[in-house]
């Protein structure tokens, strides 16, 4: 008996023991978790940004794109202007032409200089119809880098009410890193 009672002892205090440690290894499980969950929150935050930057030279692009636009369009008004008065003032000469070689000369004249203003009008409209599709594809991935941006938005607040959930449990029994300090 007299054994008996320093061995039930012995065997409580190594269950203890035993209960303490494994307690303490999950506590430092957990610490581990937590620095690995704050790491991943920092990168996805930085990848957020990112996604920001982006969208915000997306946005500056998109916006000198449709002033250069409105520019092109209102040069093209003034030359489509210019072409139907000149394309009057030919179909008006040709009217009262009486056939005579001065009259010739002043049609093919007036006609080469309509052509000229014809093809200045069928460049600069090509040249139009080039940046509306720049245009239109950098507003597709204005609309990408928005659906990005939301994405990875979405992302860093999980994470980070992750990492704050798992902050305010640990703080109270262990020493951790604060994540307000971390994340700014």
């Amino acid at each position: 008996m007299n054994l008996l009672i320093p061995g039930i002892v012995i065997l409580a205090l190594l269950v203890i023991i035993f209960v303490r440690i494994k307690s303490e290894q999950k506590l430092l499980d957990k610490v581990k978790s937590y620095e690995a969950f704050l790491r991943d929150a920092r990168v996805t935050r930085w990848q957020y940004f990112q996604c920001l930057e982006k969208s915000k030279e997306i946005l500056k692009d998109y916006d000198r794109m449709s002033d250069n636009l409105t520019m092109l369009k209102a040069e093209l008004l003034g030359l489509r202007s210019d072409f139907r008065d000149e394309l009057r003032f030919l179909w008006a000469e040709i009217k009262k032409s009486t056939g005579t070689e001065l009259d010739k000369r002043t049609v093919a004249q007036m006609k080469v200089e309509f052509e000229g203003k014809w093809k200045l009008f069928s460049s600069r409209k090509t040249n139009y119809n080039g940046h509306l599709d720049k245009l239109l594809d950098t507003k597709k991935k204005m609309k990408q880098a928005s659906q990005q941006e939301i994405e990875a938005s979405c992302k860093w607040a999980e994470e980070k009410e992750r990492v704050m959930s798992l902050w305010r449990e640990l703080n109270s029994r262990v020493k951790i890193t604060d994540p307000h300090k971390y994340f700014s």
